[in-house]
């Protein structure tokens, strides 16, 4: 998997838009040249400290107003990313409140 596949790299990307650089580092515990890389795609190992990013960031959680309750980051880009899920009526009313919702936003879709 290449670092701008990793389930990760969009939650990444938003952390750094929403705070700096230099403050998504520090909240991961790893360098800011580590990030820099890794957005530039360049970092040598990213699946090792994709773990960090995944327990660091992934695991923060959020109020969902589609489902009405609690759930994590990744929960939620799993949800902003998905396909639209034309099977069940209310899914996809789920869906659709999910695309317009503000936490999800800068999460590629």
């Amino acid at each position: 998997m290449t670092t701008t596949n990793a389930v990760w790299m969009p939650i990444l990307r938003k952390e750094v838009a929403d705070t700096s650089q230099r403050q998504a580092a520090k909240k991961l515990g790893i360098s800011n040249a580590a990030v820099s890389k890794l957005l530039a795609g360049t970092y040598p190992t990213p699946e090792r400290i994709g773990k960090k990013i995944e327990q660091g960031l992934l695991a923060q959680t959020l109020a969902c107003p589609a489902l009405g309750k609690t759930i994590t980051k990744g929960e939620c880009q799993n949800a902003a990313t998905g396909p639209a899920p034309t099977h069940n009526p209310n899914k996809m009313g789920q869906w659709l409140i999910c695309k317009g919702c503000s936490s999800n936003q800068g999460v590629a879709r």
